[in-house]
């Protein structure tokens, strides 16, 4: 191993702890489900192993959106130091067009920054303290519309014509057992 390799994989390793941060969804799970017009949540579990960690936003990210996700940190201003962790609660409003029994899949993306200082701390300076910006954290989640489907009139018309097939029919039974 050359002195270039080993002062490379020391580098990875010391810069390891820094980025080193997860997400995960916790109960109900992260497959969720509700009716059109209602409100869904996802608790995130945002946890911190290195630095200090500045969560600046999360977003729904799918190709098939059925509702609009309220974005926690948009509203919240959180450091999670070192060792710390934060539980947030994710809200997903599904659209009042939305079709019963369609699933939506995709990801809820959280948009952090690392900084060196604790943006508390009265030094601390944005520019100079910023370790690292933007960094993303994704976990798949996926929600599903409930609700029964409404026929379509085809299928009332068909329903209706069966109806009154049967209608006709007992009432020729009737007459001719009456004569």
């Amino acid at each position: 191993m050359t002195l270039l390799t080993r002062l490379s994989i020391v580098a990875l390793l010391a810069a390891a702890p820094l980025c080193g941060a997860s997400l995960e969804v916790e109960l109900p799970g992260a497959h969720v489900a509700g009716p059109a017009g209602g409100i869904v949540m996802w608790a995130l579990k945002v946890a911190n192993h290195g630095q200090f960690m500045v969560p600046t936003s999360l977003s729904y990210q799918t190709l098939q959106p059925v509702g609009t996700l309220t974005d926690p940190f948009a509203a919240l201003f959180v450091v999670l130091g070192a060792g710390q962790s934060a539980t947030v609660a994710a809200y997903y409003e599904i659209d009042t067009a939305a079709p019963p029994g369609y699933v939506s899949m995709g990801q809820l993306a959280l948009t952090y920054d690392l900084f060196g200082v604790d943006p508390s701390n009265p030094a601390f300076d944005p520019d100079t303290d910023l370790l690292s910006g933007g960094i993303v954290l994704a976990v798949d989640v996926s929600v599903t519309v409930e609700g029964t489907e409404i026929p379509e009139p085809g299928t009332w018309g068909l329903l209706a014509w069966g109806l009154a097939a049967l209608g006709v029919r007992r009432r020729g039974a009737g007459a001719a057992r009456r004569s």
